[in-house]
């Protein structure tokens, strides 16, 4: 294999493996912030906890389909103020 090519499948393993890992550590960071607001609701009586909890249970592929729509609509407002 030439050089060049070896350089090009080094770069092309980079960036996978950064998309990976960003990937997983994106998804880590969205459970810990889920996880540290499902604690705050058991600080409540039961019911209020209950409630509490019906709130903050979005998984994590819901909150990237309703944050990707946000940027969407975000994208498209930009874009039409120019």
């Amino acid at each position: 294999m030439s050089e060049s090519k070896d350089k090009r499948y080094r770069h092309i393993l980079l960036f996978i493996t950064v998309f990976i890992i960003a990937g997983c550590s994106y998804r880590q960071v969205y459970e810990g912030i889920q996880t540290g607001n499902k604690n705050h609701c058991y600080q409540y009586p039961y019911e209020q906890a209950q409630e509490c909890l019906k709130d903050v249970e979005l998984s994590f592929a819901e909150y990237q389909r309703r944050r990707q729509e946000v940027l969407d609509t975000e994208h498209a407002n930009k874009k039409a103020e120019h």
